[in-house]
């Protein structure tokens, strides 16, 4: 018999023989080889910071709005000729319209100066008078609503004076003035030339703030009102009948939103 030599072994293959008795060894004796346990290794989610909510108002939904309760405010019962005079009269001219009116824009003409020592001006849709008495030709009813607003011009000293002169019959008549101090003087003339004036202060008016003036001339029967507030009444038989003449002295003042109304064919109340 031949004898052939023995190639000798790899080292893979003296491990994987090794591998193969092992194995063999262990099983002989009832051992199994562990089983090996899969690791799941997870990557960390990348954090995205989501914005917080802002609440929106829904379309459908209205907030309701509960007002504070407030004081009750006592009331000073009107003057007994506010209700019996004024009140019907005005409630008569509520959807009548003036007689009369300009608002001072462009196309108002006829105005005519009366005695004037300085300027008539129209500026800015106003009427702006300065040391100057103005009128208006035909517009001297004998029983008449007026209504205008005014205000004292800007750097005007606190010693000028607007006036409404009314039942005019040339530089004698019943004056309403407003002074740029907050003073109001109300002065009735009598026909021999006596004059009684009546004087109010209110240094809410020491302003250039716009003030509506609202006469009410009826027979002997006079309303005066103050920015919509009741303001005097009352009955004098002196110059039943005349203009009605504007004047600024020792300073400028404007006028608008002129309206006059004869009341004549309204019954007396």
């Amino acid at each position: 018999m031949q004898i052939y030599p023995m190639k000798p072994f790899s080292r893979t293959s003296i491990l994987s023989l090794a591998l193969v008795t092992l194995a063999l060894a262990l099983s002989a004796c009832g051992t199994s080889l562990p089983k090996a346990t899969a690791t799941l290794i997870l990557e960390a989610p990348t954090e995205t910071p989501i914005p917080s909510r802002v609440p929106t108002k829904s379309n459908t939904s209205t907030a309701s709005f509960t007002p504070s309760p407030t004081p009750t405010k006592t009331s000073t019962p009107l003057p007994g000729w506010v209700t019996d005079f004024a009140q019907p009269i005005l409630a008569a001219l509520a959807d009548r319209s003036p007689s009369f009116q300009d608002d001072f824009e462009a196309g108002s003409a006829g105005w005519e100066k009366d005695d004037c020592k300085g300027s008539m001006q129209y500026i800015d849709g106003e009427l702006v008078i300065t040391n100057c008495r103005v009128f208006r030709p035909n517009t001297d009813w004998r029983d008449l609503a007026l209504q205008i607003d005014m205000h004292f011009i800007k750097g005007t000293n606190s010693s000028s004076e607007w006036a409404l002169h009314f039942r005019d019959v040339g530089n004698s008549g019943h004056v309403f003035s407003l002074y740029h101090n907050g003073n109001l003087a109300i002065t009735f003339t009598k026909a021999h030339g006596d004059s009684t004036p009546l004087d109010f202060r209110n240094s809410s008016l020491s302003n250039d703030q716009t003030h509506q003036i609202l006469l009410i001339a009826k027979g002997e029967r006079l309303a005066f009102y103050l920015d919509g507030q009741p303001l005097y009444y009352a009955e004098n038989d002196e110059y039943l009948f005349g203009r009605c003449v504007f004047f600024a002295e020792s300073g400028a003042a404007a006028m608008d939103n002129l309206r006059i109304w004869d009341i004549s064919n309204i019954p007396a109340p």
